[in-house]
């Protein structure tokens, strides 16, 4: 196993190291189980999945080195949760088509940026940078290929980090932080999206201005370090009004009805 992880995440020298820190080698081996279940897996060519594993080894080893791995986590999160969100909302589809992300029809989330795809590419630099970034044979790829591609390894990220994030118990029994953070990123990068190319908010009138603002405080409190995310951003909105969904039961409450 070790001289596989070896191959696939570093060097030999990196993994002999491994062997002094259990819990570092626990999350690799659980990236390795994420990779393998990843459906979006298939969007990923040999060399690129050899060079994200290997950045995603680098950026465990530096969690796992870190004076407090629970908060160099929560940075990792936050950071592949906000690139995640450039393609995810516009690779949810309109209806009927199924919508595999469980994402759409939550509020600010609607599927209907996947037939404005290259309006979004055209005003938004971050995310042309994101899909163009690597050069070499992007320029000549279909923008589904790259989307999809691009999609593949942040949903591997996310989930990777998601999976180490348990190990270390940064989570809450029942109604856990990460979904309803997941769904305020998504929301929010709609929003930027559609203010990018002059298309009308998803939200109604009442909360054009304010929801995404609220949705975008998630990221700071996440790395505030709040123990609990969830409940500290509920109780931060609860007179707003801002729609939360509750993804333990798939209703949607407001911050102000929260307890």
């Amino acid at each position: 196993m070790l001289k596989w992880l070896g191959k696939v995440f570093a060097s030999d020298t990196a993994v002999v190291s491994a062997r002094r820190n259990p819990a570092f080698l626990s999350a690799v081996q659980s990236s390795a189980l994420v990779f393998q279940t990843l459906p979006e897996k298939l969007h990923l060519d040999e060399k690129t999945r050899h060079g994200l594993a290997r950045q995603l080894y680098l950026d465990l080893h530096e969690v796992f080195n870190a004076a407090s791995p629970v908060d160099a986590l929560r940075q990792k999160i936050a950071e592949a949760m906000l690139r995640y969100s450039l393609f995810q909302v516009l690779l949810i589809p309109p209806v009927p088509e199924a919508d595999a992300s469980g994402l759409r029809g939550l509020p600010g989330i609607t599927g209907a940026l996947m037939q404005e795809r290259d309006a979004v590419i055209r005003n938004s630099s971050e995310l042309h940078d994101a899909l163009y970034e690597s050069g070499g044979d992007q320029d000549g790829l279909p923008v589904e290929v790259l989307l999809r591609r691009a999609h593949a390894a942040s949903s591997w990220c996310v989930q990777t980090f998601d999976a180490v994030r348990k190990e270390l118990g940064d989570s809450t029994a029942g109604r856990d932080w990460y979904r309803p953070f997941m769904f305020a990123v998504c929301a929010n990068q709609e929003s930027r999206y559609r203010r990018d190319i002059d298309m009308a908010s998803a939200f109604e009138p009442g909360l054009a201005a304010i929801a995404p603002v609220a949705y975008s405080l998630f990221t700071d409190i996440v790395l505030s370090g709040a123990k609990d995310p969830l409940v500290e951003w509920l109780d931060y909105h609860r007179d707003a009004g801002i729609p939360m969904p509750r993804f333990d039961d798939s209703t949607v409450i407001t911050a102000r009805s929260a307890q």
